[in-house]
């Protein structure tokens, strides 16, 4: 009974593989050239180098031999910034201006002394601080004191005073020996100031007041701190003890969109005239895929400006 049971499992495996070695035979053999494939792989890396090498120059980045890049790293790769406005033409922004100068307007004419803090919020590219620069220099001449500070990751009240007191004109009273402080807070004396802290990624609660304590007895009526961030939470501490609105940066959309992609391309050149003037279609597609964001405008902008034909 033994034996033909064992002689039935034999058949069975034995029919098993004649059929598998048909099954085999019969199936499509699939078109992959292992080796045409990896050549064609390289050619596609060597490719991107050569762009993504382009783009650095742009961006003026080193590369850091690894994608995974911290926040820490990007706030230590970031320029310090200046009241310096680096973009001579603000493009729309309208709504979020008329905001800061009713605020401004209303200042002038309230007996309130309260300090205004006036958080900007948005995504890193989306043009905090252009759209700062245009209105700190818009709005300078109803402020006795205009003081700028980058902030970066390193939120330090001392620091920032530090920062902050070498650029509020010395005043002829000042006591010896004075603290940081203290000096701030002599010469903004009854003075209406505008202080803005720019670039803020991280804030702890203590420090901000710490930070705020010699404005806030130093400055006289109707004075200002403008904040930019790009971290919500950051734009909710500075507002917890005032009562202001966080204006939140959004994308660029539209014409406005559109005028500032091609003043990155022809500067103050008319766009699409002569020979460029069949490569707007092309334009108009490309502006569709940066999604609004400036900084993505200018960066593929000025790639372009090298070369205006077609198939770049």
């Amino acid at each position: 009974m033994l034996g033909k049971e064992k002689r039935f499992l034999c058949g069975a495996w034995t029919a098993s593989k004649a059929q598998q070695r048909k099954d085999t035979e019969q199936a499509p053999k699939l078109k992959f050239n292992r080796v045409g494939v990896s050549a064609k792989m390289e050619e596609i890396t060597e490719h991107l180098k050569y762009v993504c090498a382009k783009v650095s120059n742009v961006l003026n980045l080193e590369f850091m031999g690894t994608s995974r890049i911290t926040r820490k790293d990007l706030a230590n790769k970031r320029p310090i910034t200046t009241p310096e406005i680096t973009e001579p033409q603000l493009y729309g922004r309208e709504q979020q201006k008329k905001i800061i100068y009713d605020i401004i307007d209303r200042g002038n004419s309230s007996a309130d002394n309260d300090l205004v803090v006036l958080p900007i919020l948005g995504p890193g590219g989306i043009g905090k601080t252009t759209f700062t620069q245009h209105v700190y220099e818009e709005v300078k001449c109803n402020f006795e004191v205009t003081i700028w500070v980058c902030v970066s990751l390193n939120f330090s009240a001392g620091r920032l005073a530090q920062e902050a007191v070498k650029k509020i004109p010395k005043v002829g009273n000042e006591k010896e020996n004075s603290s940081v402080e203290e000096l701030i807070e002599q010469r903004l004396k009854a003075k209406r100031f505008l202080l803005v802290l720019d670039d803020m990624w991280a804030c702890h609660e203590d420090e901000w007041k710490k930070l705020l304590a010699p404005f806030r007895r130093g400055g006289g009526k109707g004075s200002m701190v403008i904040v930019t961030t790009r971290i919500p939470k950051v734009a909710e501490m500075v507002t917890k003890t005032v009562h202001c609105p966080i204006i939140e940066m959004e994308r660029l959309e539209g014409e406005d969109f559109m005028h500032f992609f091609e003043a990155c391309i022809f500067g103050g050149q008319q766009p699409w005239e002569g020979p460029t003037a069949l490569l707007r279609e092309v334009g108009e597609n490309i502006v569709s895929k940066l999604k609004g964001f400036p900084l993505a405008a200018k960066t593929v902008g000025r790639l372009l400006r090298n070369q205006l034909t077609f198939e770049h």
